[in-house]
């Protein structure tokens, strides 16, 4: 199962890395939701927890940022 968590989160920073340069490329803004909500389900996906600003899934957060780059 950690195997698959990893892949996962792999495939999803590829993902995002994708999502942000494409629209900047075209001239138009990225933006990170957060929602920050976590555990399962459609609509918890959090990635900052906005108290102690622990960073859930840093692979994709970096993916973003560095597509700025």
């Amino acid at each position: 199962m950690i195997n698959f968590k990893k892949k996962i989160i792999s495939f999803l920073s590829a993902m995002a890395m994708t999502m942000a340069v494409i629209p900047v490329a075209l001239g138009f803004s990225c933006v990170l939701w957060d929602n920050d909500l976590t555990g399962y389900g459609a609509e918890n996906f959090g990635m900052i927890n906005r108290n102690s600003l622990y960073v859930y899934y840093p692979s994709i957060l970096n993916a973003m940022l560095n597509s700025f780059k």
